[in-house]
């Protein structure tokens, strides 16, 4: 079996081959460890218990900082919320958007701009035409 030429270990379709390596990772990871090693050093379970606690009062003062420290801590962070109260224009069938569109086609005013903007096109000189169709409020068509 033999490999396809890759770009930056990726197939012509973007996905990574088979024996890509992968990135070279976090590069400051080293640092980060040593960091978090030196905090759980200088952390005693009683200075966290104790904190903990001063959370805790505070939240009970109305922090709401504190609050939601608390909670996002014990409980999770929240999972992003969605408001299903908010009204959606109804999308249209492609039938419907055909016959609005049928609809349109029929009014003599856009026949007339689509026919003018038809002409321009086709004239030698034109260099770009633009059209913009205006429905009436009118729906009685």
């Amino acid at each position: 079996m033999s490999m396809a030429p890759t770009l930056n270990g990726r197939n012509r379709q973007g996905r990574f081959v088979v024996g890509n390596p992968g990135g070279n990772g976090n590069p400051h990871i080293g640092a980060i460890e040593r960091f978090r090693s030196a905090l759980y050093r200088a952390v005693t379970p009683e200075d966290f218990e104790a904190l903990a606690k001063k959370l805790v009062s505070m939240g009970k003062k109305g922090n709401v900082h504190a609050i939601t420290e608390l909670f996002n801590r014990m409980l999770g962070k929240p999972i992003a919320q969605v408001d299903v109260n908010v009204e959606q224009k109804p999308q249209l069938s492609a039938l419907e958007q055909r016959a609005r569109m049928v609809q349109m086609l029929r009014d003599p005013h856009t026949r007339e701009l689509l026919r003018g903007a038809l002409e321009e096109a086709e004239r030698p000189d034109s260099v770009e035409v633009t059209a913009t169709v205006v429905e009436s409020g009118d729906d009685s068509g």
